[in-house]
Formats: structure tokens, sequence, C-alpha cells
């Protein structure tokens, strides 16, 4: 009833305005559609009683996380002592850490166990200094062997010290504190010439991000 008085108050007052301009009385019509009774319209409109306006926004949202790659050597020499006919062991172990997606990878450098300088050394296994003119005359060897992991598993068997090699292979799984354990062995025999022999290990670790 609202609705239908209002459009009546409507049309009477626009004819009381041309009456009073001196134009004949004339009545408007209209129609409300959709709402309530009781609820305010405008005069034709439409309404549907409810709120129609509609809108979207985007927010870029972005983060980073921080590359970690640490990694600490257990000791900073190793002393075999005087070396035994047959086999000598020692060992030192690396904890690395790292957040990389395609994990880390750790190399060994070598410059020999030798004597002397260069030119001059006498040097146990394979490897010797550069330019050193010879080896010592013994069926010697200086090998390394190493574990990826704290799993222990090992990287292959014992192999002849290089100048540069891997001794931890893509550790693929990121990790706050994985260990690896290298073991070196010096072999020497009777034939191996006497002498002091040093070597000086360099680790080199590489995060795979």
């Amino acid at each position: 009833m609202k609705a239908l008085t209002k459009k009546l108050i409507a049309g009477v007052s626009v004819a009381a305005l041309l009456v009073g301009s001196a134009h004949a009385a004339t009545t408007f019509t209209g129609s409300v559609t959709g709402g309530t009774v009781d609820t305010d319209v405008v005069w034709d409109d439409t309404y549907n009683g409810t709120n129609n306006a509609t809108g979207s926004s985007t927010v870029q949202v972005s983060a980073k996380v921080a590359s970690i790659l640490t990694m600490a050597v257990s000791t900073g020499a190793i002393n075999f002592g005087t070396l035994s006919i047959g086999a000598n062991a020692q060992s030192l172990t690396l904890a690395t850490a790292s957040n990389a997606r395609n994990g880390i990878t750790v190399a060994m450098g070598s410059i020999g166990l030798a004597t002397g300088s260069a030119g001059t050394d006498k040097y146990i296994g394979t490897l010797g200094r550069a330019s050193a003119a010879a080896t010592t005359t013994g069926t010697d060897a200086y090998k390394v062997l190493s574990s990826t992991d704290a799993g222990g598993t090992v990287i292959g068997s014992a192999t002849d010290i290089a100048g540069s090699q891997n001794v931890l292979i893509a550790d693929n799984v990121a990790k706050a504190n994985a260990t690896t354990t290298v073991n070196l062995n010096a072999n020497i025999d009777a034939q191996t010439e006497a002498g002091d022999y040093n070597d000086v290990l360099t680790f080199t670790v590489t995060g795979n991000f």
C-alpha cells in the first residue's frame, strides 16, 4: 500500500503544479516493480531489494627464502705420524648445511703427498707435485674414500687422490646438518724412500640452487 500511496501523491503533486501554472490537469502514471511496499523507491525505478554492486582487486604476494650454504671441517691438520709398512689410515668429517634445491657437491683438492719442493720431490701415490721429477721406488699409494652423509652411504671405493675430485656428490636432500666422512689412506712398503711428506687438502662446497 505504501508504494501505491506514494504513486498517487506524486500524481497529485504534479497535477497541482500544472493547475498553479494555469495548464490543463494531466495525470501521469508510472509503475514501481520489485522491492516491498514499505521500501522507499524512486519514480519508475526498478528495485530488487539487494545491492548488486560488485568489484574485484588483485594483490600480489611475494616472498624469498635466503640461500643457506655452510661447511665445517672437523680438523685443520692430519698427522699420520711415522708410517708403518702397509696401510695407514686417518679421517676427517665435513659438516654441511644447505637448503639448495638440488643438493650440494663437495670437492677435495690435493697437491700430493710429497717431500721437498717442486722438481726434487719424492711422493707417495700417483699424484706428485707440479714438475716433480721422480717418485719413490716403493709400491706406495695415497687414496681417499668418502661417505655421502650421516647415513654412511659410501661413494664407490678408495681411489687415488687426484688434484681435484668429488668426495660428496649431489646430496640432493636439503639438510640442516649432513655429515660426510673422508678417509685417507697412505700405503708404503720397504722401498718407499725415507723423508718428511706433506700435502695440503682444500675442500670446496657448491650449492646446486
